[in-house]
């Protein structure tokens, strides 16, 4: 990966076409999420991954075990650690979860984030 790379801005990952990875692995209600998912960048060597990630409403338990840095471009959602209060995110948040954090999503309107995972 070159030492520096514009992969997306704010303005082009909310409209960017996401491919559809299906429901959520683990719905929690009648109400599943799917999944909106377009990999933007990624340096395996450094355990680096950067996109964009959608997700309809819905409630599930998150699955990244892996670090993560986002910043919400659309929509809005609580998370509920299982460790911690609560938190509302909606545009313009930014966001970052601990290695192995765990926790509830509870998607009211259609969330999407630009991301960074760091594994």
């Amino acid at each position: 990966m070159p030492s520096s790379l514009l992969v997306t801005n704010i303005g082009r990952a909310v409209t960017q076409t996401l491919e559809d990875r299906g429901p959520v692995p683990e719905p929690l209600g009648e109400l599943v999420s799917r999944i909106g998912l377009l990999p933007l960048a990624e340096d395996a060597e450094a355990g680096r991954k950067i996109g964009i990630w959608e997700c309809t409403p819905g409630r599930w338990p998150r699955q990244q075990k892996a670090a993560e840095f986002a910043v919400i471009v659309s929509g809005q959602c609580r998370f509920t650690p299982t460790e911690g209060p609560e938190a509302e995110f909606g545009p313009g948040d930014v966001v970052y979860f601990p290695e192995n954090t765990t926790g509830i999503w509870d998607v009211s309107e259609t969330i999407r984030k630009i991301y960074l995972i760091m594994s």
